[in-house]
């Protein structure tokens, strides 16, 4: 299947004719502004906003433009992404009986004590991620991230889709666009899929979930997530994992942990009966403890890349690594700093469990003493290390940057969306906006 769409290496990512990407100065274009600004307002009345550490919060930021995938793109792009699922599948699978494996990823003992006894095998896989991918055609087109520990964003990129469908002038034109709607932009489709989950886990008659969230930390979507599954019919609370057990009230058997890896790290130390509970079968928490803190180390896709361990792909899946994963290493063990400081340019380093962008460096965003300095720290050491993937565009005579996100449920894509920042780094807790972006798979009858 992949080989024989070899040669369409240069599709663009987005459909030339469907993509009104636009900073929102040109007056030309009344309509779209039109739309945009019923697009914004519905989004101040959903309340979307972003959060933060110390309870801090702000608007959402969303971007003033919607596109849709060139259609031959997407479904080149939909086969490669869900072979490439599955590899990082197995190093889930895997990791507990690879010594080389658990050498390389090198997880925290706190986190590790945990996934050692997440034995069930339901609970080795991922239930959730979102692939974050750059480039400027099918061809350069690279995953960067996995993000598999509660990502980011799902929720409202499929509310900022339905907006678009709802705004006036742009709801007759994604119309005459012909692309059915994606899963995410279903209302409801948390709540069912979260259902579904559980009930594969062998839970059933499932009338409560709780949102598990760091005190006084990020929430971001929970708010909406809470009033939603209200409004589905069943009993919603936001706690912190400790607070799960504070009450004699423990009938909780399905959770959504929106938990940063490195605030999980500090404060796992008052976690036992919440893991406890996960491991032995009792709660239910997508993609458990194994799935989330395996797959969100960010070395897995240095995994992918680095030959050593071909061994852990069959030839579909190491075709699939070929075309969308770029040259990734791990610095100390695979690359070395003089690579690094030889070639500024070429490459990004990153924490493996870094979130937001705040451990990103990119080669091209320092000057050469700033990047010594930085790739000579000892803390450095570990670190993820990427061939720089260039997603530069044009969009009204200002250079950007944007991305393509693709969220995957239980295996199959939800839906997609973008990100796009004056800067290289476009995260939304950064400079980003969040971009609508339309699927172009038409309907099934």
């Amino acid at each position: 299947m992949l080989e024989s769409f070899s040669g369409n290496g240069d599709l663009p990512v987005f459909d030339p004719g469907k993509d009104w990407i636009t900073l929102g100065k040109d007056q030309s274009r009344a309509e779209l502004n039109q739309a945009f600004a019923y697009v914004q307002q519905r989004a101040i009345e959903d309340n979307l906003s972003m959060s933060f550490e110390g309870n801090q919060s702000r608007p959402y930021p969303v971007m003033s433009g919607l596109c849709a995938l060139h259609p031959e793109t997407e479904e080149i792009l939909a086969a490669r992404i869900r072979t490439v699922f599955n590899a990082l599948q197995k190093i889930v699978a895997t990791y507990r009986t690879d010594r080389n494996l658990q050498h390389f990823l090198d997880i925290p003992k706190p986190l590790n004590r945990w996934i050692k006894e997440d034995e069930l095998p339901p609970n080795k896989r991922i239930d959730l991620c979102r692939f974050d991918l750059m480039g400027r055609n099918l061809a350069q087109l690279k995953i960067i991230e996995f993000n598999a520990n509660a990502p980011g964003g799902i929720v409202y990129a499929g509310m900022i889709n339905r907006y678009w469908r709802q705004a006036p002038w742009s709801a007759e034109l994604i119309e005459s666009w012909g692309g059915a709607p994606s899963v995410f932009e279903r209302e409801d489709w948390v709540a069912d899929w979260l259902l579904q989950l559980a009930e594969a886990r062998g839970m059933e008659a499932i009338e409560s979930i709780a949102l598990l969230h760091p005190a006084g930390g990020n929430i971001l979507e929970l708010p909406h997530l809470k009033r939603r599954l209200e409004a589905y019919g069943l009993r919603a609370a936001m706690l912190s994992p400790e607070q799960l057990f504070e009450d004699a009230d423990s009938s909780f058997r399905l959770g959504y942990l929106k938990y940063g890896v490195q605030r999980a790290i500090q404060d796992i130390g008052q976690w036992d009966r919440f893991c406890r509970s996960v491991v032995e079968g009792r709660l239910v928490i997508p993609s458990s403890l194994s799935g989330r803190w395996i797959g969100d180390n960010k070395l897995c896709i240095a995994v992918m890349s680095d030959p050593r361990f071909a061994y852990l792909f069959d030839d579909a899946e190491r075709a699939a690594i070929h075309a969308l994963v770029p040259l990734s290493r791990k610095l100390g063990d695979g690359v070395s700093r003089a690579d690094l400081l030889n070639n500024k340019d070429d490459f990004v380093i990153k924490h493996p469990y870094g979130t937001r962008g705040a451990s990103v460096h990119v080669g091209r965003d320092y000057d050469s003493a700033t990047w010594t300095d930085l790739i000579m720290q000892t803390s450095s050491s570990g670190y993820v290390v990427q061939r720089y993937v260039d997603s530069e565009c044009e969009v009204e005579g200002e250079t950007c940057f944007r991305d393509l996100v693709v969220t995957i449920a239980s295996g199959e894509i939800a839906g997609y969306g973008s990100r796009v920042s004056r800067v290289r780094k476009v995260n939304i807790a950064q400079e980003g906006r969040k971009m609508a972006v339309l699927s172009s798979r038409r309907a099934m009858r």
